[in-house]
């Protein structure tokens, strides 16, 4: 299995992080944003990216503007070495 690329890896660490911000269990964010538990867990994990759709569903989930979350995701990712 190939290693997960640093922009799932940063999608992972803006998803737990915004989720404990917003104090979701990954059951929580499921629920609200209509999106399997096990998709949530892989997501956080960097196993999973997200379709766009799924993108706006959790940044309604959260009450966040998709942009600022897609804003708070390039900066993440930027961090880790901006690879894709």
């Amino acid at each position: 299995m190939a290693s997960p690329l640093p922009i799932d890896v940063a999608f992972g660490r803006l998803l737990k992080e915004q989720r404990k911000i917003s104090r979701f269990t990954q059951a929580d964010l499921a629920l609200r944003s209509g999106i399997a538990k096990s998709f949530v867990s892989r997501m956080e994990r960097g196993l999973a990216c997200p379709t766009i759709d799924t993108v706006f569903r959790i940044a309604n989930a959260f009450d966040v503007q998709p942009e600022a979350f897609v804003k708070r995701l390039r900066l993440i990712h930027d961090e880790l070495g901006g690879q894709t």
